[in-house]
């Protein structure tokens, strides 16, 4: 099925968007979906009683951009990010591929990662990447508090070798 302006469905179950540029926008292969849109491509919610979420991609962004304003939020709590740093050290971390395909990717189960971080209404085996985002943030905050607290040791260690190693020139003399 073709819809739009120059769109070709050429595959064998293949759907074509085209806007309105004057180029053919063909299908790319059996059983695909294409959508050329070139001011970009957005899905919203419309939920009533909330702020409507939305997923966007526009000319020029390298990923879908997703709603995070704090005005859509509530119940905002802080994170310990030292807890989050151990949360995410002993989640399992794999090289895998999907059933089927031969392409392969880094991450973790939705499973694991649910285990470590129980946010409520999460489904069990899917990831959303705003808990991933977020998750990785603390744990960057974690990990330079950590390096923070270990300059300030190193340091600490430093000044009191100084202050032997010069105690010790001057007994010397």
């Amino acid at each position: 099925m073709a819809a739009g302006r120059q769109a070709a469905a050429t595959n064998v179950g293949a759907f074509v968007w085209a806007d309105s540029m004057g180029v053919v926008a063909n299908s790319w292969g059996s059983n695909t979906v294409l959508f050329r849109a070139s001011g970009g491509v957005r899905f919203e919610s419309a939920t009533p009683g909330a702020a409507n979420h939305r997923v966007e991609w526009k000319p020029g962004d390298g990923a879908w951009l997703f709603s995070s304003d704090r005005a859509m939020k509530e119940d905002l709590a802080p994170v310990d990010s030292a807890a989050v740093l151990e949360r995410v050290a002993s989640l399992p971390v794999y090289e895998w591929n999907f059933r089927g395909s031969d392409r392969r990717h880094i991450g973790v189960m939705a499973q694991d990662f649910h285990a470590c971080f129980p946010l409520t209404g999460a489904e069990e085996t899917m990831l959303d990447s705003a808990d991933l985002h977020g998750v990785t943030l603390a744990a960057v905050q974690g990990l330079y508090e950590a390096l923070k607290a270990e300059r300030a040791r190193a340091d600490a260690l430093e000044a009191r070798l100084l202050r032997l190693e010069a105690a010790l020139a001057e007994q010397g003399r």
